[in-house]
């Protein structure tokens, strides 16, 4: 787990967090085995049931001073849920499906969150940001997570985590 922390770290990876708090991160990460305490700012609750209930301005609301911190100007942002279109989301007047009508079914909590993540990420490239949005766990456990892609590789290729508490770049329905 000290490599990967090791590695994490010249890639960045605590550059959110504050200096006093790194030594304390890279411990509880060593203690817990869970990279992403609170204090490195790049997780975020996104359960998948409420994303695909109409929750996905909610989960901006959460993850908003990282999203601001990389750029990206959200000026006007409304959901439309269940209005016999499915549900979308609208940013500074462009509309993001998080599905269809056509499209709703049991299945909608994976797909409104890969929606979630490719929005995200949309968002994310355009505001020139290196850091890409990914999932850890799921269903009413789901984080979200920003991470560069390197980064990223570096915890899947480590042995030092679980499988299971890997982040995915789209959760499988």
């Amino acid at each position: 787990m000290k490599e990967l922390i090791a590695e994490l770290e010249r890639l960045g990876f605590y550059s959110y967090t504050p200096p006093w708090r790194i030594d304390a991160a890279r411990a509880d990460a060593v203690r817990t085995g869970y990279l992403f305490a609170e204090f490195t700012h790049r997780d975020f609750m996104a359960d998948a049931e409420e994303l695909a209930e109409g929750g996905v301005l909610e989960c901006l609301a959460l993850c908003w001073p990282f999203l601001t911190q990389q750029g990206i100007l959200i000026e006007d942002a409304r959901e439309e849920v269940g209005e016999g279109d499915g549900y979308s989301v609208w940013i500074n007047d462009e509309r993001f499906w998080m599905y269809t009508e056509e499209e709703l079914g049991p299945d909608c909590w994976v797909r409104a969150t890969n929606r979630l993540l490719e929005m995200l990420n949309t968002l994310l490239k355009d505001a020139g940001s290196n850091e890409r949005a990914f999932t850890l766990e799921g269903g009413n456990d789901q984080q979200l997570v920003f991470l560069t892609e390197a980064q990223y590789a570096a915890i899947r290729r480590s042995p030092a985590i679980p499988e299971r508490n890997k982040p995915e770049a789209a959760p499988v329905g």
